[in-house]
């Protein structure tokens, strides 16, 4: 009985057979039919990609031309009350209007802004000296030389020599009410010493005597003093 190897030796073809020098022509693979689904894309990168042309703006109209400013005039503001500009002042305000091309709703702003505190400057000089005052005539009133309970035969004195047109001229006891100076101790205490050396023996009176003439201030005050001071 035959091995199955003895078989397969039987059954296998001779060297130099045709049967064992023909090769069998491989058969070509078969081609897959094309798929369908297309090949998936990439995610992308901002380094490939070309950028967006930007569409150009549309040329820009040309402005309107502004009309011409008249000129400014100061007739052009209303000043606050008792309030002037003076005309120097005036022509350096037209000259920087122009300069900076400022309207009259601005320039009449600025005008009355200064004219607001140009008032509370002068209101706050005019107190502060107002104050001065009063405490002068408190330092009048306490002193004890000539105030106190002999401050009214001193004002007497004192009031009687101002209205004296022989030694006073009429505008000083203007000039002393106009700028206070006479509520100042000093010179209350100054015009009281002149005040006694003229009333000295008797009320002072406007007419000259008979034998001599009104004697000045100086001589009253200093009657040793030679003439002719």
């Amino acid at each position: 009985m035959l091995t199955l190897f003895e078989r397969m030796l039987r059954s296998a073809p001779a060297e130099g057979s045709p049967a064992a020098s023909s090769e069998t022509p491989a058969m070509a693979p078969a081609q897959s039919p094309a798929s369908e689904t297309p090949a998936p894309e990439g995610v992308g990168s901002l380094l490939g990609q070309t950028p967006a042309e930007t569409p150009a703006e549309p040329a820009a109209e040309p402005a309107a031309a502004e009309p011409e400013k008249p000129a400014f005039e100061l007739s052009d503001l209303t000043l606050p009350e008792n309030f002037e500009i003076p005309e120097e002042t005036g022509a350096k305000l037209k000259e920087a209007v122009s300069k900076h091309g400022l309207g009259k709703d601005a320039v009449q702003d600025l005008v009355n802004l200064y004219a607001e505190e140009t008032q509370k400057v002068q209101q706050s000089a005019y107190q502060a000296y107002q104050k001065l005052n009063e405490e002068w005539v408190s330092e009048v009133k306490a002193d004890k030389e000539f105030g106190g309970e002999k401050l009214d035969a001193n004002l007497a004195k004192i009031g009687k020599f101002l209205d004296n047109p022989a030694f006073v001229d009429p505008a000083f006891k203007a000039a002393m009410n106009l700028t206070g100076a006479g509520n100042h101790p000093a010179v209350f205490r100054t015009m009281l010493k002149i005040a006694d050396a003229l009333t000295e023996g008797g009320p002072v009176s406007g007419a000259a005597p008979a034998s001599s003439k009104p004697a000045s201030v100086a001589e009253a005050m200093y009657p040793n003093l030679p003439k002719g001071y």
